[in-house]
């Protein structure tokens, strides 16, 4: 009787380790919030490099205190901020070493687009 009570007992805990295990490393078998992640920080950084582009038009045309010029310059602000939550929420949580490649390849491509469409280039 006690034989088959250990037995039980050491398949339950068997279960519970493998289970803990498999929940600690979660995080390194799903990759999918990782790129979704990364690639949200890069367009990000892409949209505020993009109104930091607008933010220098706008001074040099309307001057400082224009409250377009204030409203440039708020929203890039807000969008950089948003912008390191976001890589930083993915550098916490994954290899660096996967994270940063895809946050660069979509703030080239997003500093690309908007040069295109701003300065015309």
């Amino acid at each position: 009787m006690s034989s088959s009570l250990d037995f039980v007992k050491r398949k339950i805990i068997t279960k519970i380790s493998l289970t803990n295990h498999n929940f600690k490393n979660l995080k390194h078998d799903i990759k999918t919030p990782m790129v979704l992640l990364s690639i949200a920080a890069g367009v990000v950084a892409g949209l505020a490099a993009a109104l930091v582009k607008g933010l220098t038009i706008s001074v040099s045309s309307f001057g400082l205190w224009n409250p377009s010029t204030l409203g440039y310059l708020l929203i890039s602000i807000v969008l950089s901020l948003f912008q390191l939550n976001l890589i930083n929420k993915a550098m916490k949580n994954y290899d660096t070493l996967k994270v940063v490649p895809i946050y660069q390849i979509f703030m080239i491509l997003m500093n690309g687009a908007s040069g295109a469409i701003i300065l015309d280039e």
